[in-house]
């Protein structure tokens, strides 16, 4: 399906492969479920770009613009879980992501024979992942890796990730170094809920805040932590009897 300008895409079946092609014209894309409900299928961007401009691209409900949010505002979920985003490299290079689902990504979306990336997501930047909510658990299970041409150490690459877990094989990547700004897996009020098991990466850039309301890691399997120029803070907060969680990690602030 061409894409030019803007335009609203709605999921017509659960799970089904979403492809999209863009161009020049191209300035955002909108996809959604019907109140939310079902399963957002594989989305495959092709199509070429020149120009240096974004392209928009919001999986949330009652947002139509990047200007009526900020990254930490709360959005309302765009289906349950996601198959990923995959597609030219030139094309998501541009794409600047928020995304909102109340399931896991990767879902429960059945990968094609042969192919293994289902689930995962590479674009640019990214404002906001909001993966799950306080009632319904969500898990990043796939890699999100943002790709996007970053000026100087100062950019954000990555502005605000929500997850109930960052599974042993989930990994949240600033690629091409910035910012990962702020990583928060769990809820203040579910205390002790969320689980940091995977990798936090801006081995090319910095760390803001990482807050885990629950542990981090696992005797067997440690949790990866690395920036080249530093980490603001990385918190454990205790359960909800006021113990502390166990950490098991392998930090590096200056790889």
């Amino acid at each position: 399906m061409p894409i030019s300008g803007s335009t609203t895409y709605s999921c017509k079946a659960d799970g089904e492969p979403i492809s999209l092609t863009v161009s020049d014209n191209t300035r955002i894309i909108r996809i959604r479920s019907s109140g939310g409900t079902s399963r957002i299928g594989r989305i495959t961007l092709s199509g070429s770009r020149s120009s240096s401009e974004s392209i928009d691209l919001l999986l949330v409900r009652g947002v139509d613009e990047f200007s009526e949010f900020v990254a930490t505002d709360n959005l309302a979920a765009a289906g349950t879980h996601w198959g990923g985003l995959t597609g030219s490299e030139s094309v998501l290079s541009k794409v600047r992501l928020a995304a909102a689902i109340s399931g896991n990504i990767p879902g429960t979306v059945d990968p094609p024979p042969n192919e293994t990336e289902i689930g995962n997501v590479t674009c640019g930047t990214i404002v906001r992942l909001q993966v799950g909510t306080p009632s319904t658990y969500g898990k990043i299970g796939g890699e999100v890796t943002t790709t996007g041409s970053i000026a100087d150490s100062s950019v954000v690459a990555i502005g605000m990730v929500q997850a109930n877990e960052v599974s042993e094989t989930g990994v949240l990547r600033a690629g091409t170094g910035g910012v990962l700004s702020a990583v928060q897996v769990g809820y203040s009020s579910a205390p002790g809920a969320g689980w940091l098991a995977g990798t936090i990466d801006a081995s090319s850039g910095r760390i803001g805040t990482i807050d885990v309301f629950g542990p981090i890691g696992s005797s067997s399997h440690p949790a990866t932590i690395q920036a080249q120029l530093g980490i603001t803070s990385i918190i454990a907060h205790p359960d909800g009897d006021g113990l502390p969680q166990p950490v098991w990690a392998d930090i590096d602030a200056s790889t």
